[in-house]
């Protein structure tokens, strides 16, 4: 029965508790991670992007897609530092009212490399969002003729609301160890990394026009990832972990995955690239079991996961499911006579 508590319930869920989206696969999203990730890594440009049907035995699931592209620039001399910059949208949309978020957000880092192994960033992100509804194909009490719903009556409600749009703001830190010489051939290394970033730092209002307006909660995320080779192996432990607050929730999932490097890459030219498959499982805590498969292949990037419900899951009421997905182009530093493209 779509009544019009539907709506409202669906109003309560985006704006009183406004919880931001987020992926399984968190560090394919490094910009809805932290703003210090803009341009953080060994290479010229990294495009990424991520879709994510999640619930799916609801019938309109929650579906959310995204789009980042981040680069260095400005990289001195010395190779002391560089800026970096990225930009990163998604659009968020569920249910029979289609009720959703769109956001766009420009991310500016500060990068200093403290010496060969070691390098910290700090980064800043400004955005705007918008929340939308199309309420068009709701069913409302005045329809309701003792037995049925009739459509063909009219509902005397306006097809779609929107929210004003809002001005984001976010901030955060990040540090890199890294031994891993441009993954140049049959070099076992380490490589880590850990963050800690605010969102909504302003707090930003969330106005519905007649249905008054909520502060947007500021969230608290601290990341980790790494990967340790397994000396004289093809191999590499890959573990992650993610904590994040905002308001009165919070969400704790961690990761181990292997991966099996399958060819190495050359050390002169760009003719033989690395390939490499990524197996592994993450868990969110008291909630589900997320199986993950990825393959490297030269600059490329894809992987697929899927959440299930864990036996001690208390929210998704038996209608598990989220399937994942993303694609990530990133144009390495990985030859030595190899330039931007």
């Amino acid at each position: 029965m779509k009544q019009f508590y539907f709506i409202g319930f669906m109003f309560l869920c985006f704006a009183s508790f406004s919880q931001d989206v987020h992926f399984s696969q968190y560090q394919q999203a490094p910009l809805l991670l932290n703003p210090a990730s803009a341009g953080f890594f060994s290479g010229s440009q990294r495009v990424i992007l991520n879709y994510k049907n999640q619930w799916t035995g609801m019938q309109n699931p929650y579906k959310t897609m995204a789009a980042s592209i981040d680069f260095p620039a400005f990289v001195s001399k010395e190779k002391i530092g560089n800026l970096g910059f990225g930009l990163n949208a998604y659009r968020d949309i569920a249910g029979d009212s289609k009720f959703g978020t769109t956001k766009v957000n420009l991310s500016v880092s500060g990068i200093v490399n403290i010496d060969k192994l070691n390098k910290i960033s700090g980064g800043l992100q400004i955005g705007g969002g918008q929340l939308s509804a199309d309420i068009s194909n709701l069913q409302w009490g005045n329809q309701f003729t003792g037995t049925a719903f009739n459509t063909a009556i009219a509902s005397n409600e306006q097809n779609s609301l929107s929210s004003r749009m809002y001005l984001d703001l976010g901030l955060g830190v990040m540090y890199e160890f890294s031994n891993i010489q441009n993954n140049f051939a049959g070099r076992d290394g380490i490589r880590f990394s850990v963050g800690v970033s605010s969102f909504h730092v302003n707090q930003p209002s969330i106005e519905f026009y007649s249905f008054g307006s909520e502060r947007l909660q500021r969230k608290y995320v601290i990341n980790g990832t790494g990967r340790f080779d397994i000396p004289e192996t093809r191999v590499s432990l890959v573990p992650g972990a993610i904590y994040l607050r905002q308001g009165p929730s919070s969400e704790l999932l961690t990761s181990l995955c292997l991966r099996i490097r399958l060819t190495n890459p050359s050390q002169i030219t760009t003719f033989l690239r690395e390939t490499a498959l990524t197996i592994g499982a993450g868990y969110r805590n008291n909630d589900a079991i997320i199986p993950q498969f990825a393959i490297d292949f030269s600059d490329y990037s894809f992987g697929v996961s899927y959440d299930l419900s864990s036996p001690f899951s208390t929210t998704n009421y038996g209608i598990n499911g989220g399937l994942e997905f993303f694609i990530r182009y990133t144009n390495w530093k990985s030859a030595l006579f190899k330039g931007k493209r």
